[in-house]
């Protein structure tokens, strides 16, 4: 054999064995996986602490030390998502603890019973969204019952009610009744606007708003966009009265009184088909009730 190609014979078997490798098939290669998972069992014990003093002389890896440092970390973490989740259940509680205590203070003629409930459910009735409510007559809700959020904004009435559960129909439902309502020009002065609002099934309420004039100037009294928007309505329970609407969201000229102006009122809690949880006020009727 010529010295060259002796040289070149390791190289050449090589090859030829990878060709042949190749060509063979696949089922006739398992005991080489056999095998090297043997190896494998054999070599891990020892490849282990090798693996990690190559780290540790390289100073990058992760280690033992980093291990406890990561568990460590993820402890902290979720102590404060734990915090900040605590803290914002107190700040739900303290807003509804301010709501029910400046609501009863509006509606001291006339006693409430009041019950927070959780949604479980939603629902359509005459195409129109419910909310299915954990609260029934067994809990004392009524046909005069009706629903608020935070805010004291109102949510909708009880339209049907059995022992353990009850319907709520949100204002902004579409198919919703029409609302009287009155547009607060300044605060603390339940004089406003007055107004009629139904729902337009994008989540608002609109309607016209009266013509009202300033006897002294005979200048036109106009709601502006962000003012406050208060249920006036007969057909709802007393206490309801005054309770929030939503603001105002724009102002435009009446298609067919171009002097009076028509209002979209947003409710001032987003969403009130999708409430997890809702306030029931329940009226007591007769003599001696207490709120």
């Amino acid at each position: 054999m010529p010295p060259a190609l002796f040289q070149r014979a390791p190289s050449i078997t090589v090859v030829v064995l990878c060709a042949l490798a190749l060509a063979v098939p696949a089922r006739f290669h398992r005991w080489a996986d056999w095998l090297q998972d043997k190896v494998s069992i054999l070599a891990a014990p020892i490849s282990q602490p090798l693996v990690l003093a190559g780290a540790w002389l390289r100073g990058s890896g992760t280690s033992m030390t980093d291990e406890a440092q990561l568990a460590y970390e993820e402890k902290i973490g979720f102590l404060e998502a734990e915090l900040l989740r605590q803290r914002q259940e107190n700040a739900r509680l303290t807003q509804v603890i301010r709501d029910l205590q400046s609501g009863l203070e509006m509606v001291r003629d006339q006693p409430v019973r009041v019950l927070q409930a959780g949604v479980f459910g939603y629902g359509t009735e005459a195409r129109s969204p419910v909310l299915r409510v954990q609260a029934g007559s067994a809990q004392g809700v009524s046909p005069q019952s009706f629903a608020i959020a935070p805010g004291l904004q109102i949510v909708g009435r009880v339209v049907a009610s059995a022992d353990r559960t009850c319907t709520v129909k949100p204002i902004t439902a579409r198919g919703a009744e029409a609302l009287a309502g009155v547009v607060i020009i300044a605060q603390g002065n339940p004089d406003g606007l007055r107004c009629t609002l139904s729902p337009t099934g994008e989540g608002t309420l609109r309607g016209p708003v009266e013509d009202r004039r300033d006897p002294t100037t005979s200048a036109a009294i106009e709601p502006a966009v962000g003012q406050t928007v208060r249920l006036d309505d007969p057909t709802w329970p007393k206490a309801a009265r005054m309770l929030v609407l939503g603001r105002v969201e724009r102002v435009e000229p009446s298609p067919d009184q171009p002097l009076r102006k028509v209002i979209t009122v947003r409710p001032a809690v987003s969403g009130l088909d999708r409430l997890s949880e809702v306030v029931l006020w329940t009226p007591v009727l007769g003599e001696g009730g207490r709120p």
